[in-house]
């Protein structure tokens, strides 16, 4: 015999888990949009676009982690992705603005990771961040 009750909790946690993951999916869509978009405004040297593209982007991903911290399954795919075309577009960027390569330290700026308010539980709060908040690149020299 099925426990009703139980199946019927169930039927709501899948149905949750499957809202927030279409959320995060369609999301994540725009933020590897506009870093594409980003990368196609570099290729027409309109600097200035791309840098606005880029930092909309960020933002947009960094709206997505609160949806995380009770689903880290759903940071892999489409977020995982659409962040690797973001670090795409900043690492062209920076090429183009005279930059040396950008280093895997120095794009580990922008992070995501777990940090914690006690030392019982390491998964409950999920920070992102660019350092100061930029996508701009210094310039060599700068």
């Amino acid at each position: 015999m099925i426990d009703e009750a139980a199946w019927d909790t169930l039927g709501e946690e899948l149905a949750a888990f499957d809202k927030t993951r279409e959320e995060v999916i369609k999301t994540s869509r725009d933020v590897q949009k506009l870093s594409k978009q980003a990368i196609f405004s570099l290729h027409r040297n309109d600097i200035e676009r791309a840098e606005k593209q880029l930092e909309e982007a960020i933002t947009i991903a960094r709206s997505l982690i609160p949806l995380t911290v009770e689903r880290p399954q759903l940071r892999n795919g489409s977020l995982s992705n659409s962040l690797e075309e973001w670090a795409e577009g900043v690492i062209f960027l920076a090429f183009l603005k005279g930059t040396r390569i950008i280093s895997s330290s120095m794009l580990s700026r922008f992070q995501i990771t777990t940090t914690t308010n006690n030392s019982n539980n390491n998964n409950n709060f999920v920070s992102v961040f660019w350092g100061g908040g930029s996508c701009r690149p210094q310039t060599r020299g700068a």
